[in-house]
Order: structure tokens, then sequence, then C-alpha cells
């Protein structure tokens, strides 16, 4: 199963990967297809679902599958089972070369492998920062400004109360944030709150019902709860696929995209003229830290009793060279788990080098992001996603208070009733 279909030179790479194999390999039929052209849609969830499908099968129909962190979550979500992959998937900590190819904090960070249920699944080429981005044209057109560097959640505030302003007074229809049915990006402006209040990715992330915690938490409630009242989602969040919102922002029809700097890659794929209109911009915290949100994932995982599960393995290890983390970079302009260099990139023409140049250089590795919301329920293992995304849904839409939600998430974790 391949992946980054449309995504540019994301893409490029993928199929040069699976050229280059079959050509030194010639004895082995690598047959590389698509999530759209397999299941008819591009979705995390889909794929999960398939996924399951796929390993309760005694003979699986795929032997190298699209797996990241999230759709390893709901997988975990569907089976009610997060240590789910050690059964069905290879362990690629076992594979000879496999820890040299790799970054050593990749390795020795428990966090890496705590992603997919305790093991290293496949090569953790993807790297990024999780990040907000704006529609700088759009933004100026209306008088609204949001610091690239250093943005407060205070900051975030004052810019939805003006958007919300321009649509009212019938400026602007755009609203403040996308949202989509099958994947809530809010769900890391909430982490990004609770790290920036606990002080560092390594305390924001831990899944300890302490005070300190519990404090975080109900900052990052109650701010979300402040945003709920200037409208910030898009009617259609409910029901949209995210695939269906990437157009969104180029459209001007979102002042702001919560995702990963991969969006380099898909706009360029998509409007490589409209994508000049976006900047990208450092998630609102709630008081400075010199960590950043973001992550290191796997993108592909082996299934065990797949039929061609050691030709899986040998591809995949064929992937994780420095010649790939050298095209990865210079392809995409994004950090690799891979051993390889930000300094690949050029001398930061363009505003997405700089941000990028300047986030190594202040954060470097200290960055950090999960899919389950284990950390804000004190749940080890936690397999609830969907009912704390409904809580955040509801925060955002003004429907519920700060109070009723600390209420449902102590139902859901392992906090004290408020």
């Amino acid at each position: 199963m391949g992946h980054w279909l449309g995504e540019d030179r994301r893409e490029t790479l993928v199929r040069e990967i699976a050229r280059e194999y079959a050509f030194l390999h010639p004895q082995v039929d690598v047959d590389l297809r698509f999530p759209p052209e397999i299941m008819g849609v591009r979705s995390q969830r889909r794929t999960a679902e398939f996924l399951v499908e796929q390993v309760r099968k005694e003979r699986p129909d795929w032997d190298v599958v699209w797996l990241d962190d999230t759709i390893y979550q709901h997988v975990a979500d569907i089976l009610h089972d997060p240590q789910w992959g050690a059964k069905h998937l290879v362990d690629f900590r076992q594979v000879p070369g496999f820890a040299a190819a790799h970054k050593p904090f990749i390795i020795s960070d428990p966090s890496y492998a705590a992603q997919t249920g305790g093991i290293l699944v496949g090569p953790y080429i993807e790297g990024e920062y999780t990040i907000l981005w704006l529609n700088r044209e759009l933004a100026g057109q209306l008088g609204l400004v949001l610091p690239e560097r250093g943005a407060t959640w205070k900051d975030l505030l004052t810019l939805a109360e003006g958007l919300q302003r321009a649509r009212h007074e019938g400026r602007s229809d755009a609203w403040l944030l996308s949202e989509s049915s099958d994947w809530l990006t809010a769900q890391f402006l909430f982490q990004a709150l609770v790290i920036s209040r606990c002080g560092s990715v390594a305390e924001g992330l831990r899944s300890e019902a302490t005070p300190a915690k519990r404090a975080a938490v109900r900052e990052a409630v109650e701010s979300f709860a402040a945003l709920g009242r200037f409208e910030p989602l898009i009617p259609s969040h409910a029901t949209t696929l995210w695939i269906d919102t990437r157009r969104l922002p180029l459209e001007d029809r979102v002042l702001c995209y919560v995702a990963g700097t991969w969006m380099y890659s898909h706009w360029s794929g998509l409007d490589p003229q409209r994508m000049r209109r976006m900047v990208p911009v450092q998630l609102p915290v709630l008081q400075p830290v010199d960590c950043a949100l973001g992550s290191y994932i796997p993108t592909w995982a082996v299934l065990r009793h797949a039929p061609g599960r050691d030709d899986g393995i040998a591809l995949l290890r064929h992937l994780c060279s420095s010649d790939t983390a050298e095209r990865w970079v210079a392809y995409t302009k994004n950090p690799t788990g891979l051993r390889g260099d930000l300094a690949k990139l050029g001398s930061g023409s363009d505003p997405f080098e700089r941000f990028m140049l300047d986030m190594e250089h202040r954060v470097g590795s200290r960055v950090g992001r999960v899919s389950n919301p284990g950390y804000a329920l004190g749940v080890v293992g936690s397999t609830k996603a969907d009912a704390f995304n409904v809580i955040l849904r509801e925060l955002l839409c003004g429907t519920l208070d700060a109070e009723t939600a600390m209420v449902r998430l102590a139902a859901l974790g392992e906090w004290p009733t408020p």
C-alpha cells in the first residue's frame, strides 16, 4: 500500500523507491497501489477498518500496509486492544540494520514505540512540526494579524473575534478553523496548550493524574470554551472527510488550518500558486516553551502473517538509507527520523524554509505528539479518542461549558470527579 498520492514529490519518492527495489530484485513483483485505488477513498479511519479485516484473515491480501500512529490508534479502538500490533505486525527492532539507519533518539526514546503499542513497526521516514497554517493574504484583507513566532492563545482569541465580526458584518464568509468527521485536528491545539502549561513535552504527555496535569487540562478546557464563543468551526465540520478539507484555506473559506508541515507537499500538489497565500505559524500556547508539537512517525508496517512478509521487510529495509533521508528532506522540506539532517535544506530563501530552519535551531528534537488522549485522562494506552474528541468538538461549537467538560473527562479517565 502506497501513501502520499497527489502530494507532489512525496508521491515521487514512493514511486522511485518501488522502481528501485523492483530493479534490484527482479524476482520480486512489487505491486504498488494507493489507498484510493484499493478502498476508493483516502481515509485513516477507513484504512484502519481495512486493516482490521486484514489482520483477521489467516492469509492477508497485503504484505506492506499504510500505518501511522493515528491509523494504529483507530485499529486499537476497533479491536479494543492498544497492543494489537505485537500480535499482528513485524517488530522492526529485530530487523538487522534498522536501528543503525535511524537517528538515535528514535530507538532510545520509548515514546516512539509507545505510539504503536510498544513496538517499532517500520521506518520513521516522516518527521514534521504540527503547526497552525495561516492564510496571510486573507488575514491582511480583513485587517487581522497573528504572530508567526510566539503566538499566544490570547492572540488566537483576538483573531477569532475579529473574523467573527467580519463575517457578521458581511465582509467575509470565512471561518477560523476547518475540521472533519474523520479526524479532529483541534486535538493538537488542545495538546499544545497542555504541554505549554506543563513546561515540556515529557511532562505534558505523561499519562499521570497529578494535580499539575489536572490544572493544565482544566486551563486547556477553559481555553477551548473561550474560543467556542466565537464560532470558530466551519459548519461542515461534522460531515466532511478530512481529505476534502484540504482546499478550503486555499479557497479563502477558512483562515487557519491545523496540520503538520507536511501540508507543504499537499498544497504543492494541489495548487502551487494559491499555496503562496499560506504561512506556517507556531501553535498558540499558554506560556512560552522551548519545545514544539511535532512527531516522527512510521509510514508503513509489515503484517506478520502476510505471504510476502520477508520481501516486505526487505523492501522497507531498503528504504532505510541515507539516500532516502537526503531525498526526503530535499523533496519535502521536512525533517526525518532516518539518519539525515535539516542542513540539507537550502539557504532559507522562502518563508517555509526559514520557518523550518528556525524551528530546528530553537527546539531541535524536543518535539512530541500523541494520537490518543491518555495524557489528558491519566490513562496509559487509552482507546477513548473518539469520546475525547466529541468533548473537544462540543467545546469549540459552544454547546458545552468547561465545568461539564471536566466532569465528562473525569468519567472517561482516572481523574477524581470535580
